[in-house]
């Protein structure tokens, strides 16, 4: 009889620590799926503002330089050339203010600052030649943002050897 107690209180403390060590197996799994889905939206989201910021940089870049190159036309095609740009600049601020906030990576920054100051130079006064370059110093800048940003990723694994 007491074998039999024995042995049942053997069952009940291995069936609790067996109950015990597989919620815990559980929770610890839960948790880093959760961790892990949390910094793929982390990381999916911080590509999709670097995206949409190349995207719209390059065609802010096409509506000022359409701008600059119809400065001789009528006024009112002027006008409507003008608000294309001024749109495409809003539109541009906008999306490097939410790079500015999906990073702290300080050369991801600065290549994007640049993208914008080259934007920049194309004013009334500008050359051709200004112009005809800014398209290649823009295309540089936002190809080596891109390499900075794809570096700085949310989720991204430090490179070894480094």
């Amino acid at each position: 009889m007491i074998v039999a107690i024995i042995a049942g209180l053997f069952g009940l403390f291995g069936t609790i620590i067996g109950a015990g060590l597989t919620t815990w197996t559980a929770k610890q799994t839960a948790d880093r799926s959760e961790s892990r889905a949390r910094e793929e939206a982390r990381r999916q989201e911080f590509r999709s503002v670097v995206v949409r910021f190349s995207s719209i940089l390059l065609d802010h870049r096409r509506a000022v330089a359409n701008y600059y190159n119809n400065r001789e036309s009528d006024s009112n095609i002027r006008a409507v050339i003008g608000e294309e740009a001024y749109r495409t600049r809003a539109a541009t601020l906008s999306v490097y203010h939410e790079l500015l906030l999906s990073t702290d990576d300080p050369e991801t920054i600065r290549l994007a600052s640049l993208c914008l100051e080259a934007v920049s130079e194309i004013r009334k006064d500008a050359s051709q030649e200004t112009v005809d370059d800014n398209h290649q110093k823009i295309q540089s800048y936002l190809g080596d943002m891109i390499a900075a940003a794809r570096n700085a990723q949310p989720g991204r694994a430090p490179e070894r050897g480094s």
